[in-house]
């Protein structure tokens, strides 16, 4: 009979049943363990050059905390490189993609919120349109019919109604970011504005879940009790109430004021355009021009 060792050849070393499970890759044999030397930098190699299976454990730690180490400094190293590339060419005029909406000028964002477009940007386009066509109608009419006060006032309420459009349609709607999130887009300490550090995410979930907070997969923050996910703009909504394709934008808590704004402004502005410039301004003018007839 053939024994094991005829027909395995010879054992050259023992190995122990824990000691192959670390790696399948590893081999424990004097001279594997010896090369783990040459892995390691003099500071990490023990005094005892004669070391056993037990100090295994202790050299792979060892091999791992200087891969995280590098890891951490090629980190580093990026963001040093994307700082130094945002400064040399600029913030005022470099894109920053926040979910669908685009953040135009980042100077503007992080000092006051605003300088923000949505994704329906063809409906302000389309708003404007029709607002200076129709101011355009009604300028020329009261100036011709009613004189240069009543041009004048349709010109002060397009310009007012003109302002609250954009002061809504380029203004932070309340977009939910953490400080890392806000880190990231423009980098670390870059938003130092309003919102700094408002939606960081929460230490205690449990105390915040019971407080109406819930955690959005998608954007991938804490979402305060009256905020939403919004589908068309791909981001959550601070204090959200709708989408409107009219501005381009979500209307939120950091927009909601200048919507209303905007509403009464047009809706007084047509009011006036109606009623006063269209039907009782020129009959009023027409009965002041027949009393003056001797």
């Amino acid at each position: 009979m053939i024994s094991d060792t005829q027909a395995n050849g010879p054992v050259t070393k023992a190995k122990s049943k824990d000691s192959d499970n670390l790696h399948p890759n590893i081999s424990l044999d004097d001279d594997s363990m010896d090369s783990l030397d040459d892995l390691l930098p003099p500071s990490k190699i023990h005094a005892d050059k004669n070391r056993g299976e037990s100090n295994i454990d202790a050299d792979l730690d060892a091999m791992l905390e200087i891969d995280m180490d590098d890891i951490a400094k090629y980190n580093l190293k990026q963001r040093e490189r994307a700082k130094q590339k945002r400064k040399k060419r600029g913030i005022c005029c470099e894109c920053v993609k926040i979910g669908n909406t685009m953040v135009w000028n980042q100077a503007l964002y992080k000092r006051w919120k605003i300088g923000i477009i949505g994704p329906h940007w063809l409906g302000v386009m389309s708003t404007v349109a029709l607002l200076y066509s129709a101011s355009y109608y009604f300028t020329l009419k009261a100036y011709h019919d009613l004189g240069i006060i009543s041009a004048g006032i349709c010109i002060w309420f397009m310009v007012q109604t003109t302002v609250s459009l954009f002061m809504v349609a380029c203004r932070d709607p309340g977009i939910v970011l953490d400080t890392s999130k806000s880190d990231e887009l423009f980098g670390e300490g870059g938003l130092n504005g309003p919102g700094r550090g408002e939606y960081s995410v929460l230490d205690n979930h449990m105390q915040g879940e019971e407080e109406g907070w819930r955690y959005c997969g998608v954007c991938e923050v804490y979402q305060p009790p009256d905020a939403a996910h919004c589908a068309d703009c791909n981001v959550c909504v601070d204090g959200y109430d709708h989408h409107c394709p009219w501005m381009g934008i979500c209307i939120g808590k950091g927009n909601y004021n200048s919507f209303l704004m905007f509403n009464i402004t047009w809706l007084i502005y047509l009011i006036y355009a109606s009623a006063w410039v269209t039907l009782m301004g020129p009959q009023v003018m027409k009965n002041d021009n027949m009393s003056g007839v001797p």
